[in-house]
């Protein structure tokens, strides 16, 4: 059974500001080398994030994801942190 999480704190990291968060939030995974532990899909199709031109055709970019990250702390009297990653607001 995998260990419960301790005193959790979230981050919850979105693509606003020119994508400044997005891009801390992917630095903060990297650098804490973070472990993925769920996915959030939408039940109906998210609103396209752009477009890009492929081979002379105009196509969607892919879906957006939306991934919860989790660290924890060798230290007990320090909570874990859970990191939600969305490229979507």
């Amino acid at each position: 059974m995998p260990q419960s999480i301790r005193d959790p704190r979230l981050i919850v990291a979105w693509p606003s500001s020119g994508g400044a968060g997005l891009i801390a939030g992917h630095f903060l995974v990297a650098a804490l080398n973070a472990d993925p532990v769920a996915e959030l899909t939408p039940d109906a199709p998210t609103t396209p994030r752009g477009a890009r031109v492929e081979d002379g055709l105009l196509t969607e970019d892919a879906e957006a994801q939306n991934l919860f990250f989790e660290w924890r702390s060798a230290l007990p009297e320090r909570g874990d942190l859970l990191i939600f990653l969305s490229e979507v607001e």
